[in-house]
């Protein structure tokens, strides 16, 4: 009997034998947009452990970010037989992606082979890591709303074109919000730099707040510009500038990279994370609201 788990597709051309299960396994995990910290909870490691496995992988791959490691990797891969929950969508997605109806968009930070975010990539809010059944270290992106009758279905309750309206609207904050967040990170690298040789950090920070400054006003003008878009779809201003506020605190407090690089990847989801809580006009599922609530919380 045919298991319904699992669907054939084509084959691709055969996976790298260079890289190790444990390698493989990370590098699936970045293909849904987790952060090093992220991936470092999934797999019981240390995050020095992935950044140091991730730019191992870069060398072997001879890429020089995270997004060609993943594309490289999506493109090596060989199985002849794919759980049907898998996302079928080459990764990561291009600007403005619409071929699937439920796709949310979501910003991530793109890394150099030196774990410096150099870029902004795009994956989706319903994208998880999951294990392949009966294996120990092969990991897929699952959609966590199933399969395409699911992700039809979820489209059509949460209204499609409030999807599209969301979407537009990340894309419409990312030349603001990216630029800011790298631009950010380079200070705050400043900042720990001066604290390990005993030097008053006080320049960097004056920096960093003045910068911080700068975006919460852009921001607000983009916004503005949109109110009209983010009245109809129930998204207040100040609601979005008081996260945006929050995140960013975060990222100035002095704390080890350990700490505030999490609070950067955050950053550079801003605001999808916020958005992706609060209700649609036309309803939203159980298994949404579980899932962007667990989502929104682990940053």
């Amino acid at each position: 009997m045919r298991d319904n788990r699992y669907h054939d597709e084509p084959p691709a051309a055969a996976k790298s034998p260079r890289l190790t299960p444990r390698q493989q396994e990370i590098l699936e995990l970045a293909s849904i947009g987790l952060s090093y910290d992220e991936i470092a909870a999934r797999l019981s490691l240390s995050s020095r452990t992935i950044r140091f496995q991730l730019e191992k992988i870069f060398r072997m791959l001879g890429v020089r970010s995270r997004s060609e490691a993943v594309a490289k990797w999506m493109d090596s891969k060989r199985q002849a037989r794919r759980p049907v929950d898998e996302c079928p969508y080459p990764k990561p997605f291009p600007d403005h992606f619409m071929a699937c109806p439920a796709y949310e968009a979501r910003q991530v930070a793109d890394l150099d082979e030196k774990s410096r975010p150099v870029a902004r990539i795009w994956t989706c809010q319903h994208l998880a890591g999951r294990r392949m059944a009966k294996t120990e270290h092969r990991w897929y992106a699952a959609c966590v709303l199933g399969d395409a009758i699911g992700r039809a279905h979820w489209a059509k309750q949460a209204g499609p074109d409030r999807i599209l309206t969301l979407n537009r609207l990340l894309h419409d904050l990312a030349p603001v919000s990216g630029p800011f967040a790298q631009r950010l990170w380079e200070l705050k690298v400043d900042q720990a730099r001066a604290v390990e040789r005993n030097e008053d950090p006080g320049s960097a920070i004056q920096r960093m707040e003045a910068l911080s400054d700068g975006f919460i006003g852009a921001i607000r003008t983009v916004l503005n510009r949109r109110r009209g878009l983010l009245k109809e779809n129930q998204l207040a201003i100040e609601e979005c500038l008081d996260h945006a506020r929050r995140l960013i605190d975060g990222v100035l407090e002095q704390a080890p990279p350990a700490v505030w690089d999490n609070q950067f990847d955050a950053l550079m989801r801003f605001p999808a994370d916020l958005w992706s809580l609060l209700p649609s006009n036309l309803g939203t599922s159980p298994d949404r609201s579980a899932h962007n609530t667990a989502g929104r919380w682990s940053s």
